[in-house]
This record gives structure tokens, sequence and C-alpha cells, in this order.
């Protein structure tokens, strides 16, 4: 007896198929069409509440079984959904906005079929996080996704202190109620930070707000907001860590320690250094006067880097035998003087 080789779509058929499938976020028409395929052969939709799955299903005139897992039921859900896959039934996961998974029920159902070698496929679609972090015009080069903070008033304090250091750009997502308490926390403790806040992002009446957290927070005081909001503020390497942890940096050309480095500038300068700097300046200018006069008074012709002839006479002024330099030119001057009373030709003596 041959054996039928099974076609592809039987075999996936049988395994069962998982769809993770991304739903607009407020926007109706974001909806992909390879989404609407999907769901539109499917054969159950796992959401997280049903009315918002319903209300997804008539816009788009889809039918389909659904049902619910959420945080209250997950663990059993979970069971009975994998038990469908086993049947090889295709399932699509969808959460009531935006990406399941992401913040939503639905992270053990993955895990379980992952880990139970079940066929995945996402579907990707509208996000509030990358939407938010590109309209906020921080840097995207690295980023954080710090999720929802604590509702308890003193951890997530706690919670902010540690993301208030953090050198990447911070992403949050909060209850509409909570909102001004993250905003109060967050101008306590970083009133300068620079921060960007989208409220019902892609929907017609979509809001952007930008500023500092005191700002912001004065604001949305006096705006009594309610509704879906992402905040996003920059990394403190651009704010406090640059003048907090700055330390200068030695100068070129030794190897002194930090603590000895002193900012260049005149008022800096001590008086012992600039006395000291002050004499050998006055060293050095008295030496090459001396110099520069002893080259004016040597005799022309005279080869003074070499040996001296028989008519080089030393330079005047210049002690060139110890002790007796100025007795020899006293008496150099007074044969001088007796050689222009005497006229041409006149030999040394004594005038009377």
């Amino acid at each position: 007896m041959v054996k039928r080789i099974k076609t592809p779509e039987e075999e996936e058929k049988k395994q069962g198929v998982l769809y993770i499938v991304s739903t607009p976020i407020g926007n109706d028409e974001d909806i992909s069409v390879r989404a609407l395929r999907v769901l539109k052969n499917c054969d159950l939709v796992v959401c997280e509440e049903a009315k918002p799955a319903i209300k997804l299903l008539r816009k788009n005139n889809l039918s389909c079984e659904i049902e619910e897992l959420n945080e209250q039921n997950e663990e059993k859900k979970t069971q009975d959904i994998i038990a469908l896959l086993e049947e090889g039934k295709r399932l699509a996961l969808i959460s009531d906005c935006g990406t399941p998974v992401f913040a939503d029920p639905g992270f053990l159902l993955v895990k379980t079929a992952i880990r139970r070698n079940y066929h995945i496929e996402v579907v990707p679609g509208a996000s509030s996080l990358m939407a938010a972090i590109v309209k906020s015009g921080f840097s995207l080069n690295t980023f954080l996704y710090a999720g929802f903070l604590s509702r308890n008033s003193e951890d997530r304090m706690w919670q902010l202190k540690h993301l208030r250091d953090e050198k990447r750009t911070v992403v949050l997502m909060e209850a509409p109620y909570r909102l001004m308490g993250v905003l109060e926390a967050a101008s306590k403790l970083m009133p300068n930070r620079r921060a960007y806040i989208g409220c019902n992002l892609t929907m017609h009446f979509e809001t952007n707000h930008y500023g500092t957290f005191s700002e912001l927070y004065e604001k949305f005081r006096s705006l009594n907001f309610k509704g879906e909001f992402v905040i996003v503020f920059e990394g403190n390497y651009f704010t406090e860590t640059r003048e907090r942890d700055y330390k200068p940096k030695p100068r070129f050309g030794g190897d002194r320690d930090r603590r000895d480095f002193k900012p260049r500038g005149r008022d800096s300068r001590n008086r012992s250094s600039r006395g000291d700097r002050d004499s050998r300046d006055r060293d050095s200018r008295g030496r090459n006067s001396r110099d520069s006069d002893s080259r004016d008074r040597s005799p022309r012709g005279s080869d003074s880097r070499g040996d001296r002839g028989p008519l080089d006479r030393p330079p005047i002024g210049r002690d060139t035998r110890g002790d007796r330099g100025q007795l020899n030119r006293k008496s150099r001057d007074r044969g001088s003087r007796d050689r222009n009373s005497k006229g041409k030709g006149s030999k040394f003596k004594k005038s009377e």
C-alpha cells in the first residue's frame, strides 16, 4: 500500500497555527489587508475583551467564533486553547488595540505554543509605542520601554528615580486615570527633563504635547485630560549627567593627577609661580642683552668663533682674566687718552 504524501496546507492544518494579529490603536483604517484575510479564514478569534472584538469584526463585515483570554482566566484558558491547536485549529490572537502580548494578555499562550513547537505567525500593524517615539523627536538609536509603572505612589517614585539616571530615551505607558500621578512624581524628581506626551494617537482628535515635566504637569492640571496616552522623555545623557558627572581633563604633556588640574586663566595663577616666571624672564633678558653687547663691541674682521689673532682685543666690558679685568680696562682707557693728547705716532708716555 502506497502512503499518500500530504500537502503543506494539510500538514499545517493538522498541526494548528497561532496567528498574532495586530489591530488598529484608534484609527480603524490602520488594519492591514493581511490581518483581514487571517481573521476571515481562522477558526477562532482569541480576544482580550469580547466587546471590542465584536466591534472590530462587524466593522470589517467578518463573523467568527470568539474566546476571551485575559488576566482573570489566562492560566485555565491557555490549556484549552493549546488543546485546540493540537486538533489542528487555526487561531488568531488579538487584543483590544495594537499588538497582542505587548503589555496585554497572551504571553503564557505564546510561550507554551513555542515550547510545544506549534507554528506561530505574527501579523504586524499599528503600534502606539513606535508612533510616540518617532513623533517625540528624541534619539532613536537606543531606547528603553519601561512599560507600566506601579500603582503604588512610593513604588512609582522609586521606579522613576532609577529611570532618571537612564541615558537612553525612555517610553512609558499608563492607564488614562494615572497620568497626573506620573507627571507629579516626574516633576519633583526631574523637573527640567524634556518630555513628550502623545494623547489618543492616530485618532482625528489626537493631541501632542512637548515641554519639561514641570511645564507639562502645570499644563495638564488645567486640561483635565482623560484618554489613552504614551509618555516619552529624553535620556539623562543630555541633561543632568553632563553637569553632575563633569570632571575637567588634565592638560596635555604631563602625567599629573586630575586633582592637580587648574583651569587656564589669569586669576588661577598663584603669585609664587608668577614671581618665579618673572625672575626667569629677567635673567634671560639680561643674558641676551650682554651677549648682544659683546657681539656689537667685538673688533670687525675677527673670528669670534675660532682662534683670535695677535691684534684681536677682548670685548670691552668682558672679564677674561678673572679679578684683573677691572684694572685692565682702566689702563686701556688711560692709554687711549694719552694717544689722543700726544697726537699721531706718539709713544705711550705719561702726560705732564
